[in-house]
């Protein structure tokens, strides 16, 4: 019978090898990891210990990186968007910005 909490000591060593393989990146200020260094970089950058710097233009929604923002309005604020072909050669734009092009 196994007590909670005993293992194989060879499934142990495995692990330890397949952790030390697969580093982790962990933030100095706040220890939050990371598998990628480039996420820890941009967390240090943009997150850790900073207000967010994007804000909704519809509601009071703040966001610390831009994409989460950008993903933010186009599910909350769908309504507010239009495919308009014709004067902006296809591109998404707001609807109250669609009188900027209009002739």
């Amino acid at each position: 019978m196994r007590v909670k909490g005993d293992c194989y000591p060879l499934q142990v060593e495995i692990l330890q090898i397949v952790h030390k393989l697969f580093k982790v990146y962990d933030c100095t200020t706040c220890g939050k990891p990371y598998k990628h260094y480039p996420s820890l970089w941009r967390h240090k950058k943009y997150e850790c210990q900073k207000e967010p710097a994007f804000r909704c233009f519809f509601c009071n929604y703040k966001a610390k990186q831009k994409v989460n923002l950008n993903l933010h309005i186009l599910n909350r604020h769908k309504d507010k968007f239009i495919n308009s072909t014709e004067t902006v050669a296809a591109n998404y734009c707001l609807k109250f910005e669609t009188s900027k092009h209009t002739p």
